[in-house]
């Protein structure tokens, strides 16, 4: 990626790969690869706020009840998550662990979700809190993501979710 240097590369899975880049002293960009049928990773692709919101209105459609409470989680984390302020302590901000950390009770409770829509709830979860570490970094006083999250909840009209997702 032009200009842009490579903070950290993620290996979450066998499916997928996040990388977080630093594109000046106050901006971050979230990319992800996705392995093709042949098990090679494809295009590097931005992450965005309607690849979340798509995965979520099909997993809300499929069970209402635990997306919800995936929803409440990321809605309550989200006052807890900071941005950047210096790059010295990317591999601990952005380390696995520590990102995950406290997820794990959510992300059990909520398997069933695993196989409804794209990603699974982990997966979605470690999206998300990077799109809020992102979001925080390059525009502190956007609420952009909290406002999607909590659209999200209320269950919303198609045309709701898009018009949030598409902040720009």
């Amino acid at each position: 990626m032009k200009n842009c240097e490579l903070l950290i590369e993620l290996n979450v899975s066998d499916k997928y790969r996040l990388q977080v880049y630093r594109k000046s002293n106050c901006d971050i960009i979230i990319k992800y690869q996705e392995l093709d049928f042949d098990n090679v990773h494809a295009n590097i692709h931005l992450l965005n706020h309607m690849h979340i919101a798509v995965d979520l209105l099909i997993k809300k459609r499929e069970d209402m009840v635990l997306t919800d409470n995936v929803l409440d989680f990321l809605i309550q984390h989200y006052a807890d998550i900071k941005g950047l302020s210096n790059f010295d302590d990317v591999n601990n901000v952005f380390y696995m662990d520590n990102l995950l950390g406290g997820c794990q009770e959510i992300i059990q409770q909520s398997a069933l979700l695993n196989d409804k829509g794209e990603y699974s709830v982990k997966f979605l979860v470690l999206l998300i809190k990077l799109l809020m570490i992102q979001e925080k970094t390059n525009y502190p006083e956007s609420k952009s993501l909290q406002g999607l999250l909590g659209q999200l909840r209320n269950n919303p009209t198609i045309w709701d979710v898009v018009s949030k997702a598409n902040y720009r």
